[in-house]
């Protein structure tokens, strides 16, 4: 009789390691191929992007609105309960400016690190590979996991795709010794490509990947999430070795968005024990997007109703240190923030930065019409000029942490740093701002003449109605004034505020992924070993698209196939 071969389908255990059983008396079971994973191991750390972390309060001072959610968070988007959405009772985007300041004070709010804090409510438990118990101590309770915006499909999907890379029978799975060419419609470039063959699937075959993610307080400062970052490899590789009982020394890190700017100053900080890093859709210099977001609120529907839809309620978040390090940075360049003349193509009035320095320019400015933040909204809870004041200055130290963590993070980049992003005209972003300045009749039923490249930073904010639209005065020319209305008599010495114009912040301008513009984006691949434009995808959902995933595990692989053995 001819035997037939199957493989023996392997499940993890409660103590976290591969096990698989087999009825013996079976016709058949004594020629079953299994297959078990390697004895050592490459663990993979997922590093969220920012608002990719759930948060716990943790004060007295967010008590009371902690118990008027129904929960233990400050920040918890996985539920849609949570967050108001749906809701006819309320929720987090229900809560007035001062009260979101209060819930999301980085002082007062953690990560749910610890096991039995973190809320897998909205990740569906059936279809994940790993029981519930597992995923707990990997961390994954410590990044957001719904299906809705959250990390739990494409953490799934390492697990899944990592297992098991090489056959006995000596063949690569097809789905992904493949998959850098089943999608490369989407594929705009790639630079440092080097196709995987079946050797470089053998070799990284002999290495185990189990799949850590590690959230973080994206309110604080990245520097201290960097650090946060270092001695959660040092727990990975020691959970690795003592109850896994995997031999380990490396790890791969795999980031998304503000979590790239994580890993670079921890890589930066902690290279040893970091095999290599994976970025998906860093903002590397920041995003313009940023900008006009803090100014005039989210610009989809999603956005406003998870952060804010106007200035009010974007800027008293914003303004913690991690928020700001998204800004452009000094190594952005000068000029991404324009003032022009009546249209988007129309002569260029004011070009701001001037010498690389956004900070003192543009984002600690206080009554320039086109600052980055009202210090009335920067504290929506001050009740008098002192603690205006204070929320203010609280304000500028966190810009200045900002400058300083972009200072010192500058071009750095792992040596072995594999990247890929978004760079598609479907899904624009902001790399320029350009303010769109248009004139009022003035009190002769003139329009006002066209203002000076001089007299432009010093028109004077007269409105803002904080979702795009300002007015504004040349103060150069109030005063006293004569003047024939053009219906009724002269009228003569009336007061006179000054010419009057409107401005407005044009539309996107780069291609991109719908938040991070392509000029950022791009700005990785001159330092890196290997970089992919890609179109297709927005960017909270960018690794759920088949190329970015597809690259990440190319990626892995690469990085892999090199490492030396422990065993």
């Amino acid at each position: 009789m001819e035997n037939k071969q199957s493989t023996l389908q392997t499940e993890i255990g409660p103590d976290g390691r591969e096990q698989a059983s087999a009825p013996l008396e079976n016709q058949g079971c004594a020629d079953n191929l299994l297959y078990i994973s390697p004895r050592q191991a490459i663990p993979i750390i997922f590093v969220p992007g920012i608002m990719g972390t759930p948060l716990l309060a943790t004060g007295n001072n967010n008590k009371n609105l902690v118990k008027k959610l129904k929960g233990r968070w400050s920040w918890f988007p996985d539920s849609l309960g949570w967050m108001g959405i749906f809701s006819l009772i309320g929720g987090f985007n229900r809560l007035s400016p001062a009260e979101k300041k209060t819930l999301l004070d980085p002082e007062y709010t953690k990560v749910p690190r610890a096991l039995g804090e973190a809320d897998f409510s909205g990740f569906d438990l059936e279809a994940c590979p790993l029981p519930k118990e597992e995923i707990e101590k990997r961390g994954w309770g410590s990044v957001l996991l719904s299906d809705l915006g959250g990390y739990g499909p494409i953490l799934s999907f390492l697990e899944t795709e990592l297992r098991s890379l090489y056959h006995d029978d000596g063949k690569a799975k097809p789905r992904i010794k493949g998959a850098m060419l089943a999608f490369e419609g989407s594929i705009q470039s790639i630079k440092g490509y080097e196709a995987l063959d079946l050797g470089a699937y053998k070799k990284a075959s002999s290495w185990s990947y189990p799949v850590y993610a590690c959230g973080y307080n994206w309110l604080r400062s990245n520097e201290e999430s960097a650090d946060d970052l270092a001695r959660y490899i040092q727990f990975v590789l020691n959970d690795c070795l003592t109850r896994l009982k995997l031999k380990c020394d490396n790890v791969i890190l795999v980031t998304h968005s503000m979590g790239g700017l994580v890993a670079r100053r921890c890589a930066q900080k902690y290279p040893q024990n970091i095999l290599g890093v994976v970025h998906g859709v860093q903002p590397a210099i920041g995003a313009g997007t940023a900008y006009r977001r803090v100014r005039a609120g989210w610009e989809d529907l999603t956005g406003q109703m998870a952060i804010g839809a106007n200035a009010d309620e974007v800027t008293p978040v914003f303004g913690a240190p991690g928020p700001l390090q998204l800004l452009p940075n000094q190594l952005y360049g000068n000029g991404w923030l324009n003032v022009r003349w009546k249209k988007k193509d129309g002569p260029i009035l004011m070009s701001l930065p001037k010498a690389s320095n956004p900070y003192d320019e543009i984002y600690s400015k206080t009554t320039a019409w086109w600052r980055l933040c009202d210090p009335r909204l920067v504290e929506p809870r001050a009740q008098n000029r002192e603690e205006l004041e204070e929320g203010w200055n609280l304000y500028l130290k966190n810009l200045k942490m900002a400058q300083n963590f972009h200072a010192s993070l500058g071009t750095y980049y792992f040596p072995q740093t594999y990247a890929h992003f978004g760079s598609d005209s479907k899904f624009p972003a902001w790399n320029k701002i350009d303010w769109i300045l248009k004139s009022f009749r003035n009190m002769t039923g003139q329009f006002s003449p066209m203002s000076s490249v001089e007299t432009t930073p010093n028109l004077r904010l007269s409105t803002d109605n904080r979702i795009n639209y300002v007015t504004l005065n040349n103060p150069q020319t109030a005063g006293k004034i004569a003047y024939q209305p053009l219906h009724g008599p002269a009228v003569i010495g009336a007061d006179y505020s000054g010419d009057a114009y409107h401005a407005a912040m044009a539309s996107q301008d780069d291609t991109g992924d719908g938040t991070v513009p392509t000029h950022s984006a791009a700005a990785v691949t001159n330092h890196i070993k290997f970089s992919a434009r890609l179109s297709g995808f927005k960017h909270g959902a960018s690794y759920n698209d088949k190329s970015a995933r597809a690259i990440t595990l190319h990626s892995i692989i690469s990085l892999a196939k090199g490492a030396k053995n422990l065993c």
